[in-house]
């Protein structure tokens, strides 16, 4: 049996937070539909936001029945700032070798990523970027705020092998 394996690599940005959230799609059509209204509804999603905090975590998706050059990936996240906590900053996970403006991303939800490359043997990466929220640094200048990484990898989960009894030894 097939899973997507999402793992997400999240830094704690410069500001303080009270709570972050992470939410994927996936979906199925011949070609990229993001920005048109009819994207229609994902074969397979998160149930709901994960909640992630710095530092590294997987997430095993089982894979739809639905050949990979059909599939595309969509991720985004909320946070909420300890400073606001009125507010909610946005952040989407960008496809690899590719920006997507912070405006699109707003007004069209999270890119999506298509998956034709991505094999047993191959995975791929990309970068989450905050598109809303505190985007000025001291300067006054706009600060893009680099959030991580995330990877998705098509793993077989029946070759794995389960934990001997016990579990494992670890000698000092």
């Amino acid at each position: 049996m097939d899973v997507f394996r999402l793992s997400v690599i999240y830094r704690k940005p410069s500001f303080a937070t009270d709570k972050v959230g992470l939410s994927f799609f996936l979906y199925e059509n011949d070609h990229n539909h993001w920005r048109d209204s009819s994207q229609g509804s994902p074969v397979a999603k998160s149930p709901g936001a994960i909640e992630i905090f710095p530092g590294g975590m997987t997430y095993d998706i089982p894979r739809p029945d639905v050949p990979l050059d059909r599939l595309w990936l969509a991720a985004s996240g909320t946070i909420l700032p300890a400073e606001f906590p009125s507010d909610t900053y946005l952040y989407v996970a960008e496809p690899p070798d590719t920006h997507v403006p912070d405006d699109d991303a707003v007004n069209y939800g999270p890119p999506w990523i298509g998956l034709s490359e991505l094999g047993h043997s191959n995975g791929l990466i990309g970068s989450l970027y905050l598109i809303q929220g505190p985007d000025q640094g001291p300067d006054g200048n706009r600060v893009r705020h680099w959030l991580g990484c995330w990877a998705l990898n098509l793993i077989d989960v029946s070759e794995s092998r389960p934990m001997p009894p016990g579990g494992f030894k670890v000698s000092p």
